[in-house]
């Protein structure tokens, strides 16, 4: 609590602070800093938490063998497919044919090897990240006083927030990761 608190007064003083903090979704870090101890009319200063950020990193795919969706429905176990078709159509945001996969034997351009000569990094070429950015305001962190996180969460979509949903789909549509990951 002594570190929320120090951080908190200092934005109150006009420094410029950076933190982090383990939460479910960015809009609840606001939450978990009152179950921390701060007193919510601190956190809802739209002048003092200028925006909230939740990240996963996932690792990308090699874009040279990634395997594409038209592969691997055949040998996907139905609950699977039935599953990826269901959560990876979203109208003009993903869909299953685009999907691509991991390919674990990897190629030229993915593989590393180690000086003992074994195989890493197969099939990935690295890591992104998935994030949702809330831009806070005055009215997003009233919302989030008098209505909860989740009015205050559908306020920020309203104003064209994306979700760490719709940027997966975005980058499942891309190719770029695995929706099996």
């Amino acid at each position: 609590i002594a570190s929320l608190m120090s951080a908190i007064y200092s934005g109150h003083t006009g420094h410029l602070v950076f933190d982090t903090l383990h939460a479910q979704s960015a809009v609840g870090g606001l939450t978990r800093m009152e179950i921390m101890g701060a007193d919510r009319r601190l956190i809802a200063d739209a002048s003092l938490v200028i925006g909230l950020v939740s990240q996963r990193l996932v690792q990308t795919l090699c874009p040279h063998c990634s395997i594409p969706w038209s592969e691997m429905v055949r040998i996907l176990p139905e609950e699977q497919r039935d599953y990826l078709e269901k959560y990876c159509t979203e109208e003009g945001v993903c869909s299953p044919v685009n999907l691509r996969f991991h390919n674990p034997e990897g190629c030229e351009h993915c593989q590393q090897k180690l000086s003992t000569g074994r195989t890493i990094s197969a099939g990935l070429t690295g890591r992104t990240s998935i994030v949702e950015i809330v831009d806070t305001d005055a009215r997003f962190m009233d919302r989030w006083l008098s209505h909860g996180t989740g009015a205050a969460r559908q306020y920020w979509i309203s104003k064209g927030g994306i979700t760490r949903r719709m940027h997966l789909l975005r980058l499942l549509n891309q190719g770029l990761v695995d929706p099996l990951a």
